[in-house]
């Protein structure tokens, strides 16, 4: 494990960084080709990046000594303006990414039970998130950690956990 491994809350100054690590969080099967960056401006996909701060917004950034390595925040939703994983209006729907040179260190998991562990705090009720099934490292990720299904649509998951 990282002994430099520190978090801190994301502020408004970290949005590029907040945007770029929403990029790295889409899923590409393997063979397919990544996503135009273009999508970061489509309506459906602004309601995850625009404006972090807002009310309801909730994240944090990992840090080994100085470099940023990942973020993980979450976002409120409602029913006129869902997200892919929404299920109800006071639960966040949750966005994690790390850079490809951090991946498989569990500061993945950390970030998450850092979040969760704010979150509770907070009286926040559970948190949701959509995954893709052929995800399926982080799907099984995201089991373990005591998420559960509730719905499937084409190949999206969407997974709650309460608190």
């Amino acid at each position: 494990m990282d002994r430099n491994l520190h978090f801190r809350p994301i502020t408004a100054g970290d949005q590029a960084f907040l945007t770029e690590m929403l990029y790295l969080a889409f899923f590409v099967p393997e063979g397919a080709d990544p996503f135009p960056r273009s999508i970061l401006d489509r309506p459906d996909i602004l309601k995850y990046h625009k404006e972090y701060g807002k009310k309801g917004d909730y994240g944090f950034l990992a840090f080994s000594g100085q470099e940023a390595l990942g973020a993980i925040w979450c976002r409120l939703h409602n029913h006129d303006d869902p997200g892919y994983g929404f299920v109800r209006s006071d639960v966040p729907e949750l966005n994690i990414a790390l850079l490809p040179q951090a991946r498989g260190k569990g500061i993945g998991q950390q970030l998450m039970q850092y979040l969760e562990q704010d979150l509770r705090a907070e009286g926040v009720p559970g948190i949701s998130l959509s995954v893709d099934k052929r995800n399926t490292i982080a799907h099984h990720i995201y089991q373990k950690l005591g998420y559960e299904q509730v719905k499937e649509e084409g190949t999206a998951i969407t997974m709650l956990k309460l608190f």
